[in-house]
């Protein structure tokens, strides 16, 4: 409460009561340190698949493990191993991917924000269990009983190394032996991450027949940008922009996009951001006040040098016919002497007939 009785900022922005005595830098520091645990979300979850497929019971019984080690990690290193000895299995690998949404998403919120990358974290996580999948659906099931195979795989010792397939990340492959599930999918979003920043900075302007990337720059950044573009009488499509305002961020320091972003998409406050840097509140205003405008001075150089056809000002209107039929009179000349059908009669000899 401040003196005259209000709420320093709304309930959402104030900032977590700390846990070891000191002040949280920002008001969502709280989700690179939480707890990731088992739910009773993911029991249903793990019921509803024993349903679909019995004789995945025992897969998914909690009673397996000893008590205190029932975790998502450990869950998911036995999901793991069942599919690699088995073979894709569609329900498996579904409960696997909804079991590691949630922290998968937040270590990606937390690495987006520390770099400044206008990157979709939804995006990023779908790419990554799509690779997951073709890594899965590539390895031959082997020729036995599927489910005794997968059964006598989960027992220890673990199975002998398995041969790298011909496609597949390495990471994939060390997840189990050498790292844990969690630590591999995370180093293969790492390399995602950096592939879509080596296509940005390859493509000023979307190239056609590409995918697009998932690209997330603030809304408002979106906004501002366009409001720019209309002041001097451009109109671009908003998938063009967007393209060209993560293009004109990976160009900037990392130290100014990183203030865009979390200003733009994160809506943080002036005086978290500065925590945020570590910088004071008025330094962090005129540094994100001189990033903005050097965004804007890199869009202005795009399209002037990029300018495509469907982006231009104002386009020539065509001239408009007057509505109606065309009329044609009998017997009538030239468009001219139609004209002046209407005018006195001359007195000139030679404009009378020659019957007199």
């Amino acid at each position: 409460m401040t003196r005259r009785g209000k709420r320093d900022g709304p309930r959402s922005r104030r900032t977590p009561p700390s846990r070891d005595g000191v002040a949280c830098p920002f008001p969502y520091a709280r989700a690179a340190d939480r707890l990731h645990v088992l739910t009773a979300r993911h029991l249903e979850l793990f019921a509803s698949a024993a349903r679909v497929r019995p004789e995945l019971r025992e897969l998914f019984d909690l009673r397996q493990f000893e008590p205190g080690s029932e975790s998502i990690e450990s869950v998911s290193a036995r999901l793991h191993a069942w599919l690699l000895a088995a073979g894709f299995d569609k329900p498996v690998f579904m409960v696997l991917c909804e079991l590691n949404a949630e922290r998968l998403i937040a270590d990606f919120v937390r690495h987006l924000d520390d770099e400044g990358l206008p990157f979709d974290e939804y995006d990023l996580l779908a790419d990554l269990y799509s690779r997951l999948q073709r890594f899965y659906a590539a390895r031959p099931p082997p020729p036995t009983d599927r489910i005794e195979a997968a059964r006598l795989a989960l027992r220890p010792p673990p199975p002998e190394p398995i041969g790298p397939a011909s496609d597949s990340p390495p990471e994939f492959l060390a997840m189990g032996r050498t790292t844990t599930l969690f630590a591999g999918l995370v180093a293969v979003a790492r390399s995602l991450v950096a592939e879509r920043v080596r296509f940005l900075i390859a493509a000023s302007v979307p190239l056609p027949g590409t995918r697009p990337v998932g690209l997330a720059p603030a809304d408002s950044l979106l906004g501002d940008a366009a409001r720019h573009l209309a002041a001097s009488r451009h109109r671009v499509k908003a998938d063009d922009l967007r393209h060209w305002i993560a293009y004109a961020l990976l160009s900037m320091p990392a130290l100014d996009r990183k203030l865009i972003q979390l200003r733009g998409r994160r809506e943080l406050t002036l005086a978290d951001l500065a925590k945020r840097v570590g910088m004071t509140r008025f330094e962090t205003g005129v540094r994100l006040r001189r990033a903005i405008d050097s965004l804007f001075v890199e869009i202005d150089r795009i399209l002037t040098l990029f300018e495509p056809s469907d982006a231009v000002a104002e386009p020539r209107r065509p001239e408009r016919r007057p509505p109606g039929r065309l009329v044609r009179f009998p017997g009538g000349g030239s468009g001219e002497e139609r004209t002046k059908r209407g005018a006195r009669a001359s007195n000139d000899p030679a404009d009378e007939d020659e019957d007199g």
